[in-house]
């Protein structure tokens, strides 16, 4: 993961180059071919990501056995705002990237 430009305000005399940001890992079964309900979180962290500077993220997720799995990535960016917004309030959180993979556990023979 980068943190690569991200058109945003920062408060004056900030830290433009670092990024406060979490990462959520979900899942979800994949049956006959098609994803079923919604993803479950699996796992959440806070981060920080710095301009230019590789992150290297693990975790060891416990899938089922002979299933496929959906295995999604979000990276969010909280947005602090410096009055009051009357839908977010103080902050919010923006996906600034998503990225999903399939986990084929299945045993078909």
């Amino acid at each position: 993961m980068y943190k690569q430009a991200y058109s945003r305000n920062f408060a004056e005399n900030s830290q433009t180059n670092i990024l406060p940001a979490k990462i959520q890992i979900s899942s979800r079964y994949i049956l006959d071919g098609i994803s079923e309900g919604p993803y479950t979180q699996s796992s959440e962290k806070d981060i920080t990501l710095t301009y230019r500077k590789q992150f290297k993220y693990e975790i060891s997720l416990e899938l089922e056995n002979n299933m496929e799995h959906n295995i999604q990535t979000t990276i969010m960016f909280k947005e602090d705002y410096d009055y009051p917004h009357p839908y977010y309030g103080e902050s919010k959180w923006d996906v600034i990237g998503i990225a999903a993979t399939n986990i084929d556990l299945s045993t078909e023979i």
